[in-house]
């Protein structure tokens, strides 16, 4: 059955951010808040303004909002005057390749995941979507942006922000941890009309903030229960209705066409469970996949030099503390057929599939939650965290390339959680849409 509104929606905003003249940006803004170590949350919130008092408040909740009440009556935050979208470009290196990734920040219109135009591609964990939901229903605010790609056919929306950008500088400059940011306010009714229609009716892929996503739906369908009776005298129709606050969720936009859009892989490395029985499980792989026992180095080359190369037999590598490692190749036999034929056909040849359904699933019967792996996109820090920590073995993935992601949440199927890393992250505290 067809959904009711398969167009996207996606308006401009008054944003509020901070007033450079009384705060720091570069000192003010974070990485999303789940790649965020608690060490690197005490270093961040050694500034009092840093946005992580408002994403990563621990259980004080209350006192989140609290702040943010502050430093707005104080004017450390304030509200932009004028409805805008927000360009954000972000220059950085990969595998010493200079690439720039642009996108924008509007407001979308909530769509329900199923048979909507808003594509999940990953799975999602209660835990933290309880934590997002309280958060923001708490305070009130979208602290940081939803990362979604566009899937952009026609090329129009990733050419109406690069003609803009071309032509006015930006606002914002800063240079983070090796990457180059840009920002701008567009309020201009001109520009603001054409970003719109160029994203009107796109297909949207959620790249990163799936518990925000789902957290901001169940908000929304909080907010309706409250707000089922009629308006109180002198109301603002706009507080409730179809275009209430709460019928929109903040989200960065980036086009599918965009050269400077780079997945990394999500490496995992294990620590209880089976992981202290390394060759019995040596042993268990060996049945399904083929073992090819190489130095660390030559096994990490070999998986780059694989990256965005497709079609090849799922491949990954195997970590082992005291420096063993291995590049395990799929064998395509009866057994392995067996065991994937549970997963849709497309998901058959993804490395982060075949790893769970077989390996973490079938052969080491592996918990999947953060207390037992730890995931990372760095290889070096994945072995390093095998050989002076307490985990035991790792595995090390290649980036899914964006066209298999999209195919995949287009039948409506998931792909484990933290299968892609989409670098660089987004910076949170550059603009916060309150609600």
């Amino acid at each position: 059955m067809p959904v009711e509104k398969l167009a996207t929606e996606v308006v401009p905003f008054r944003g509020v951010r901070y007033d450079t003249e009384k705060v720091d940006i570069a000192k003010a803004v974070a990485p999303p808040y789940d790649v965020i170590s608690s060490h690197e949350r005490e270093q961040y919130r050694a500034y009092p303004y840093n946005i992580c008092h408002l994403i990563l408040p621990g259980a004080d909740y209350d006192g989140a909002a609290r702040l943010f009440t502050e430093w707005q009556k104080k004017k450390f935050l304030i509200q932009d005057d004028s409805p805008s979208f927000y360009l954000y470009a972000q220059e950085y290196l990969d595998q010493g390749i200079l690439k720039k990734r642009l996108g924008c920040m509007g407001l979308l219109r909530l769509q329900e995941i199923e048979g909507g135009s808003v594509l999940p591609h990953e799975q999602t964990l209660s835990k933290p979507k309880e934590d997002r939901f309280t958060l923001l229903r708490t305070v009130q605010a979208n602290l940081s942006p939803i990362f979604g790609i566009v899937e952009d056919q026609d090329r129009l929306f990733v050419k109406t922000l690069k003609e803009y950008t071309d032509q006015h500088p930006a606002q914002v400059h800063m240079d983070i941890q090796e990457v180059k940011h840009e920002f701008w306010q567009v309020s201009d009714l001109t520009t603001v009309h054409l970003i719109g229609e160029a994203l009107a009716g796109q297909k949207i892929l959620i790249a990163d903030g799936h518990h925000r996503y789902e957290s901001a739906l169940a908000y929304r369908s909080e907010q309706r229960r409250l707000h089922a009776h009629p308006l109180p005298l002198g109301e603002r129709v706009g507080v409730r209705g179809e275009d209430a606050p709460y019928e929109f969720v903040m989200m960065h936009f980036v086009s599918a066409k965009d050269q400077g859009l780079t997945i990394l892989p999500f490496h995992r490395v294990l620590k209880g469970g089976r992981t202290s029985q390394k060759e019995g499980i040596l042993r268990e792989i060996n049945c399904y996949f083929e073992a090819r026992n190489l130095p660390p180095n030559q096994m990490i080359l070999e998986l780059n030099q694989r990256r965005g190369v497709r079609p090849y037999a799922p491949t990954f590598g195997f970590y082992l503390k005291g420096r063993k490692s291995y590049l395990l190749t799929l064998q395509h036999n009866s057994a392995t057929n067996a065991l994937l034929s549970e997963l849709p056909t497309l998901m058959r040849q993804l490395d982060v599939s075949v790893l769970h359904t077989l390996v973490l699933k079938q052969i080491l019967d592996h918990p999947i939650d953060e207390d037992h792996i730890f995931f990372t996109p760095n290889a070096e820090l994945t072995v390093e965290k095998v050989e002076q920590h307490d985990y035991e073995m790792a595995f090390l993935l290649n980036p899914t390339p964006i066209e298999q992601i999209y195919s995949i949440a287009g039948t409506g199927t998931r792909l484990p959680q933290k299968s892609t890393y989409f670098y660089p992250k987004l910076l949170s505290g550059l603009v916060i849409n309150k609600l």
